[in-house]
């Protein structure tokens, strides 16, 4: 799909096999919320060299995908933050209620080794860790925002500029929207040292993380970016409205840098087939949690492949848009 003079994106369909020999060709990225890691995620992590793991930490509490005010383990689900501390609060600032959590350990012994995280995201984070998977080092949306410097400040202004940052943290944790528009960065940018303390700011928007993406790879010298994508990816990538906005950020934020527009391929490489190749004996994990649970040695802590799984498709097919 051509958007633009300086955009490019694709949607190949690779097999398995093909996906695992990018990864250790070139950098691929993946995304995926903090919290509760899926069955999908953790068979693609088990078994692709992701480059650039990506943990979204811009999200609630109370969010529904990875449910991450949650530790899901051995078939229970242990509640880590209340319904009223968790809504509408960002995960960075949810901390470890200690009674639901020795309760946790009392029950899995195994997750002791989790001990003196203060923080939810802290928590997930350090379980990811302890899986024994060949990728980078994670960074979160946030880290990653602030590690590019002045092209993080250019790509928010930009977007401020257009209109597409909505919400900031405030003092607690809390998200709030904002009225859209250039001084929606007046109160500072969360995660970053600047005007208000790093724990709050305007937070980046979806169209800020795929123009992000983009951003990255060209400081590191690369003009094809690979993004292994799932389910709501595939659907944001494929709309051309929308990634004709992301063009327009990517060049808006390089006219601000001084910057002639350089052009990229996004090449968007759908993997939600993955969880479909999962070897029998590990089909009810629901998180990494239950991978520490069945394994001491971090070395087994992976989710394997049934055989001649690398034949099969990573892709599953599109459902038909309502």
């Amino acid at each position: 799909m051509k958007v633009s003079k300086q955009l490019h994106v694709s949607h190949p369909e690779l097999t398995i096999g093909r996906v695992q020999a990018l990864g250790s060709r070139t950098t691929v990225r993946r995304s995926g919320h903090i919290g509760n890691q899926n069955l999908r995620e953790l068979a693609l992590r088990s078994n692709v060299k992701i480059g650039l793991p990506i943990l979204v930490d811009t999200i609630a509490g109370d969010d529904s995908y990875s449910k991450p005010a949650h530790v899901l383990v051995g078939g229970a689900n242990h509640r880590l933050a209340s319904n009223k501390m968790s809504r509408n609060r960002v995960v960075t600032s949810l901390g470890v209620a200690s009674e639901p959590y020795e309760n946790m350990i009392a029950g899995h012994p195994s997750l002791k080794q989790l001990s003196g995280h203060n923080t939810i995201s802290d928590l997930h984070a350090a379980s990811l860790q302890l899986l024994d998977i060949d990728t980078s080092p994670q960074t979160t949306v946030t880290e990653l925002l602030a590690s590019l410097g002045e092209i993080g400040q250019a790509l928010m202004k930009e977007l401020a500029r257009r209109g597409h940052i909505r919400r900031r943290v405030e003092a607690g944790g809390h998200i709030t929207n904002l009225v859209p528009g250039k001084d929606a960065l007046q109160h500072g940018i969360f995660g970053q040292n600047d005007s208000t303390p790093t724990d709050q700011g305007a937070m980046l928007p979806l169209e800020g993380m795929m123009a992000m993406d983009i951003l990255q790879a060209q400081k590191a010298g690369e003009d094809e970016v690979f993004h292994l994508a799932s389910v709501d990816m595939r659907r944001y990538t494929r709309d051309p409205e929308r990634m004709r906005t992301v063009s327009d950020i990517i060049t808006g934020a390089q006219q601000r840098l001084g910057q002639q527009a350089v052009g990229a391929h996004y090449i968007v490489i759908d993997i939600t087939g993955f969880d479909q190749a999962v070897h029998p004996d590990y089909a009810a994990v629901r998180s990494q949690y239950d991978l520490i649970e069945m394994h001491a040695n971090p070395a087994d802590r992976r989710i394997p492949l049934i055989d001649r799984a690398c034949e099969l498709p990573a892709y599953s097919p599109m459902e038909p848009p309502l």
